[in-house]
């Protein structure tokens, strides 16, 4: 059993500088397609798309919508309101991948598969944390192992 323990709940946010990031691009190219003379559906639907990104990240950056929080026996995560929770007991270890779109690489993401919630019998489904949470991707993954292993040293009558 390990010796080293881990404090009982660590919260951790999104780097406010990205999404800040994130709302002067956007608002820059909601600005740049206002101005330029392109017909008014096609200003409405750009426009649209750059303002909903303005507005995320502006929730984001004021209300923190985005969150991960670790405790001793579950991981819960809120990407833009959007939240999921899941056992320790029923997460694979967490491993470290770069993600690529269209052969491009745009950057590491933490994945992990689990059991779907309710169905004991259904495969494993696999996924990824949305965000790195202010994380540098190892140091992210290094603890999420972490309070999986404790998780899982813990013995049954204590859960």
């Amino acid at each position: 059993m390990s010796t080293h323990t881990l404090p009982d709940d660590r919260t951790y946010f999104p780097s406010r500088a990205k999404w800040a990031g994130v709302f002067i691009i956007a608002a820059l190219l909601l600005i740049a397609v206002l101005a330029l003379p392109t017909p008014v559906v096609l200003k409405l639907l750009i426009g649209a798309v750059f303002g909903l990104a303005v507005l995320g990240s502006a929730l984001q950056i004021f209300l923190q919508m985005s969150w991960l929080k670790l405790t001793p026996d579950r991981l819960e995560y809120s990407h833009l309101g959007h939240k999921q929770s899941f056992s320790w007991l029923d997460v694979s270890e967490f491993q470290t991948e770069a993600m690529t779109v269209s052969f491009i690489t745009v950057g590491d993401r933490i994945l992990f598969s689990f059991h779907p919630p309710g169905d004991p019998s259904a495969g494993r489904t696999q996924t990824y944390l949305p965000e790195m949470y202010g994380q540098k991707p190892a140091e992210l993954e290094h603890t999420l192992n972490a309070f999986r292993a404790q998780a899982l040293e813990t013995p049954k009558a204590t859960r």
